[in-house]
């Protein structure tokens, strides 16, 4: 018979056993229940990236002057708002490249570099290139040529410099000492000359048509034909191409659904007496068309005059050209200019008028897309539609984006009201 002692020895044992039993059981609970947990908890997921996104620049007049924005947005909004953009400045551009917006200071003479985030479209200052100890300042850093995500160029062709830098850097990487613009002896007056629209052809070579603006009125002035600086980043050299066949050009590349490029008449031959009293015997043919060929030489079989096929004083730009249609904006043979010089600015776009001519078969239609606006140019391809900014000056300023997807088919897009959209583009 079992003692008393050794029962209680015993039942202690079992106790103990028990409670270690219970404890071990319980932590495999707690342990499963923690594993469980782990796995139920969903992994933190990754911000979805946006489909698209658009970039744009414009400028608001102010009582202070104009005040430059930009923005981001998935799609592009039908009216731009101060609201939801990024305030910039009073001397400030807007350009892009890739999936990155640069934005040129032409009181800092300084470069920006803006990051977009996939996710969020927030846009952020990732880096600054200064220009201002080599005395790159004005127009002349806006609208970079660029040739990779890591080779762009500015110029001052005034000084024969152009500048190579790495986009990715953000750094100067090699200054070119080249030929400036020959010097233009016959010259009336002040002119100026502006290669703010560099373009990339095919070949790797920078083109940049040359614009002549006269500042001083109005006798009448011979720079020798148009001009288009083309510079070669291979062999560090430049060359001015010259063809007489027009007496200045747009500083804007005209491109086909084809990607052909025209140089068009400049609209500030309007400041040259000889316009308002066109004299054919004088000055010949003053507005043909021509057309560019990759190497940056003229098509020396290939001019259009516009003022063959439609009676005008003065044609004041070459809108678009597309499907062998140019798209014209010009004045009526009767037009009256007015005769004062400051008159002669502020009447822009007072009595203009649009016509479409055909290339191929001459025929000559009116245009009505543009009626309205008092200013118009051309702003870029993207994705095989043509981009426009157009609108009103004087004292009700509006600007507004218009899409070409067809010889005649043009849509409104986008509009702000008291500024000029002056950059639109796709990022991605």
């Amino acid at each position: 018979m079992m003692s008393m002692k050794s029962e209680s020895k015993i039942n202690s044992q079992w106790t103990w056993l028990t409670m270690l039993l219970i404890g071990m059981l319980t932590l495999g609970i707690t342990s499963c229940d923690e594993d469980d947990s782990n796995t139920l908890t969903p992994e933190p997921e990754e911000p979805e990236e946006v489909g698209s996104a658009w970039v744009y620049g414009f400028s608001n007049n102010s009582p202070q002057g104009a005040v430059i924005y930009m923005g981001v947005a998935e799609e592009i909004p039908t009216q731009l708002d101060l609201n939801t953009s990024i305030e910039l400045g009073s001397s400030v551009s807007t350009f892009s490249y890739g999936e990155n917006i640069y934005t040129w200071n032409s009181n800092a003479s300084t470069i920006t570099k803006w990051g977009v985030d996939r996710s969020t479209l927030e846009v952020s200052v990732e880096n600054i290139l200064s220009l201002a100890s080599i005395g790159i300042t004005g127009n002349a850093g806006g609208n970079p040529a660029f040739l990779s995500d890591t080779r762009a160029f500015v110029s001052d062709l005034a000084e024969g410099v152009m500048i190579e830098w790495n986009p990715e850097t953000m750094e100067i990487t090699q200054t070119y000492q080249v030929d400036p613009l020959p010097k233009q002896d016959d010259l009336i007056g002040n002119v100026f000359f502006s290669e703010n629209r560099r373009s990339v052809s095919s070949e790797g070579k920078i083109l940049m048509p040359v614009q002549y603006i006269p500042f001083d009125c109005c006798e009448y002035y011979d720079v020798g034909g148009a001009y288009l600086a083309v510079f070669d980043p291979a062999t560090g050299t430049i060359e001015y191409n010259q063809d007489s066949r027009l007496i200045s050009s747009n500083g804007i590349f005209l491109s086909d659904e084809a990607g052909n490029k025209y140089l068009a008449p400049t609209e500030y031959n309007f400041m040259v007496t000889n316009y308002f009293d066109v004299n054919e015997n004088e000055i010949g043919s003053p507005f043909p068309i021509l057309r560019v060929n990759d190497d940056g030489t003229y098509d020396p079989d290939f001019i259009f005059d516009v003022t063959d096929f439609i009676d005008t004083k003065l044609i004041a730009g070459v809108v678009t050209v597309f499907d062998n249609n140019v798209v014209v904006r010009h004045v009526e043979e009767d037009f009256e200019f007015p005769e004062a010089y400051a008159d002669r600015w502020s009447f822009w776009g007072d009595g203009f008028k649009s016509s479409i001519v055909n290339f191929e078969t001459s025929e000559v239609r009116d245009f009505t897309a543009f009626d309205g606006f008092s200013y118009d140019f051309f702003v870029g391809s993207i994705d095989g539609s043509n981009y426009f900014s157009a609108g009103l000056g004087g004292d009700n300023v509006t600007g507004t984006i218009i899409r070409q997807d067809g010889a005649e088919q043009f849509t409104t897009v986008t509009e702000v009201d008291g500024g000029v959209i002056q950059h639109i583009n796709k990022l991605w």
